[in-house]
């Protein structure tokens, strides 16, 4: 018997309280990445698969009801055992996020027996994802109007505003946004949500926040940037943010901006 452990972050990126249910489901052949040779002729054969809030808890549940806070996140445990394997075998299960009633999302883990070099794993894409874009991603200087200053390059040690151009591909209702990270960049934000309300499509909005790059690390790093809207899963928009000097010409940006 092997027994294999995994931590799952889970996430409120809304501002209200939410109820969150978490099951598992059988994975497939096909949801399986690629694997080394040898263990694409070996299955494993699942024995248990529980849930648990405790990290060094040896059993759980199978499902598992958690409340979340607006803007909270929780991490939980899966505990995964599988029978003696003969020979290199995996098999995958999709803990299941669901909220109100209907799948939310979840994530993909993969048991391998022996344990792979390096742990192997897939994203389950969002069943709803907001129609939205990130349109720019530019820094203007710390205080400026963002659809009229001129985008500045953001060199070690800047304190500037970063702005993002979310543009609607069709109709959204209560729409929201707010930076996730800005990738291993060094820099420092001042978090903040964006309720942008309504948007018509084509509409663009300028969501801004206050960026303190790091002294030192220069680089182009991946942000993210979390939208979500009425109907819709919440969804993560990808942008590059680059500390240092830039060769592209400074340019100006324009979009829609609403108060606070």
């Amino acid at each position: 018997m092997a027994k294999h452990r995994y931590k799952v972050n889970i996430v409120n990126p809304t501002e209200r309280n939410v109820a969150v249910q978490l099951r598992f489901e059988p994975g497939k052949s096909t949801d399986l990445p690629e694997l080394p040779r040898e263990y694409r002729k070996g299955t494993l054969k699942i024995e248990k698969a529980e849930l648990t809030l405790d990290p060094c808890a040896e059993s759980g549940r199978p499902r598992l009801q958690l409340k979340l806070a607006g803007r909270a996140s929780i991490d939980v445990y899966a505990i995964v055992e599988t029978a003696t394997a003969k020979r290199p075998g995996a098999a995958g299960l999709h803990v299941i996020d669901s909220r109100g009633g209907k799948d939310a999302g979840g994530v993909f883990i993969l048991c391998v027996d022996p344990p792979l070099p390096e742990p192997a794993g897939a994203i389950v894409p969002t069943r709803r994802p907001c129609p939205a874009l990130l349109a720019d991603l530019y820094a203007v200087a710390l205080g400026a109007e963002p659809d009229k200053a001129n985008a500045i390059p953001v060199h070690p040690g800047d304190a500037v505003t970063l702005v993002a151009l979310i543009a609607a591909k069709q109709k959204l209702s209560d729409t929201q946004v707010y930076l996730e990270h800005l990738g291993t960049g060094n820099a420092e934000f001042a978090p903040g949500s964006w309720n942008i309300g309504s948007l018509r499509k084509g509409d663009a909005f300028a969501a801004t926040w206050a960026v303190q790059a790091g002294a030192w690390q220069t680089g182009t790093f991946r942000t993210s940037i979390v939208v979500l809207a009425e109907g819709y899963d919440a969804t993560r928009l990808n942008g590059d943010l680059t500390i240092g000097p830039r060769k592209r010409a400074v340019r100006r940006s324009r979009g829609t901006q609403v108060s606070r």
